[in-house]
């Protein structure tokens, strides 16, 4: 269900990368107007349905989500936008919003097919505000993280996510894996 007592801040699909394990993926979503990142875990077929659409890849049959976009359109809806509404335990719930006749109707979604539908029906893509600064150290879109001379084995949980972000910021998927899979050692 919408809220107002928090600001959407729009969002984009800027990478997906390997999660370190087999079938296992980071979705990367960047503000708009700014610098910060969410990174979350999604699975295979998530990561392959989003990599389809967004390389314009045309596939004989129907994915999920495409099937799914053409329902709502040729019952007379659409899908107006995603919201990541919550982080509970790592995990992000979404809300998927969709109008018809002028009614809007939520529904609750994992936030990876949220985003593979949104891609499909060109809808917008929101995070709430308190979401994106908790998962960026509750920095500001124009602060940078500081780096240190320590092993990444030696650095708080809060710098190697900014260290991170800032990898995947400057395209050096390397050294983001090496980070993801530090990150990943401490979530266990």
């Amino acid at each position: 269900m919408e809220r107002d007592d928090d600001i959407l801040v729009p969002m984009r699909v800027a990478a997906i990368i390997d999660g370190g394990t087999p079938s296992s993926y980071n979705l990367v979503l960047k503000e708009i107007t700014g610098s910060r990142r969410i990174v979350m875990a999604i699975g295979l077929s998530e990561a392959q349905s989003i990599a389809v659409f967004m390389e314009g890849v045309t596939l004989p049959r129907p994915l999920a989500h495409d099937l799914m976009a053409t329902i709502i359109t040729e019952m007379g809806g659409s899908v107006s936008r995603v919201i990541i509404e919550e982080l509970q335990d790592g995990f992000f719930r979404s809300s998927v919003i969709c109008e018809q006749d002028g009614r809007p109707m939520f529904f609750d979604a994992r936030t990876s097919d949220a985003v593979a539908l949104a891609l499909r029906c060109r809808a917008a893509i929101f995070v709430r505000e308190s979401i994106l600064s908790l998962v960026n150290g509750g920095q500001a879109a124009e602060e940078k993280p500081q780096k240190r001379g320590l092993p990444i084995e030696c650095l708080p949980t809060s710098t190697l996510q900014s260290l991170f972000d800032e990898a995947i910021e400057n395209e050096d998927y390397e050294q983001a894996q090496k980070l993801q899979e530090e990150i990943n050692k401490r979530v266990k």
